[in-house]
């Protein structure tokens, strides 16, 4: 649509509605997509933050075994895990682990990591 401009050179007033109408119908959806992908990302990085704990508390569950001079317990992998969250509230992580060498073997599957939502 061609402006109209009058003899100083403003555009009428009903073409300066409807440009801050438009403004607003293109501007809002995409800030709302920006701020999704945003939020996306951050639960990808949750997700990969905590398969990546569970599995350095695996190792080193297993590095300090039965016979080692220091051995792995429940408290020192959540410490382990805790302790490596960056960005992420230590507090709203829970680490559960379980290790029974006479137990079926899908009955206890080892550390794990997860984590509750924050509730303000």
């Amino acid at each position: 649509m061609l402006a109209r401009i009058d003899a100083r050179g403003r555009l009428r007033g009903w073409l300066r509605g409807q440009t801050y109408a438009e403004f607003i119908m293109v501007v809002l959806p995409t800030i709302s997509l920006i701020f999704g992908v945003f939020s996306f990302g951050m639960i990808i990085y949750t997700y990969n933050f905590l398969s990546n704990s569970a599995r350095d508390a695996v190792r080193y569950a297993i590095v300090h075994g039965s016979k080692s001079t220091s051995r792995a317990t429940a408290d020192t992998l959540q410490t382990l895990v805790r302790n490596g969250a960056k960005d992420i509230n230590p507090k709203s992580i829970s680490v559960t682990s379980c290790w029974n060498p006479q137990s079926p073997p899908n009955q206890c599957p080892g550390p794990r990591a997860t984590m509750r939502p924050e509730r303000s």
